[in-house]
């Protein structure tokens, strides 16, 4: 889960890449914890406050999720952890719908 996955491969990759910036700075105006690896790599760092942040975001969309593995790699250049991955499970799968249906209805400029 470093900052350079936020957003998928797009044909408009200098758009993309000042929406990935922007996208960076909100995450971090809401409180998550990013650490500077390389020159333009952030990673979200492995904290209790960085899980409770993903959990209520997943939560908020999935209310019957149930994730029950995180992973993550050791940083390179300084002590601790990035996150990279969870496992979840969705025991509702009508709630795939509702959010399918949610961003057939979102115009592409506000994703």
């Amino acid at each position: 889960m470093d900052a350079s996955h936020i957003s998928f491969a797009s044909t408009r990759p200098v758009t993309e890449e000042k929406k990935q910036k922007s996208r960076l700075e909100q995450m971090i105006e809401e409180g998550y914890e990013f650490a500077k690896e390389d020159r333009r790599e952030y990673v979200l760092l492995d904290t209790p406050k960085n899980r409770d942040l993903i959990t209520k975001l997943i939560k908020s969309k999935f209310q019957s999720i149930d994730i029950t593995k995180w992973e993550n790699w050791s940083l390179r250049k300084m002590e601790g952890f990035q996150l990279r991955s969870f496992e979840c499970y969705i025991r509702d799968l009508n709630e795939l719908k509702v959010l399918i249906n949610e961003m057939k209805q979102t115009p592409e400029d506000e994703e």
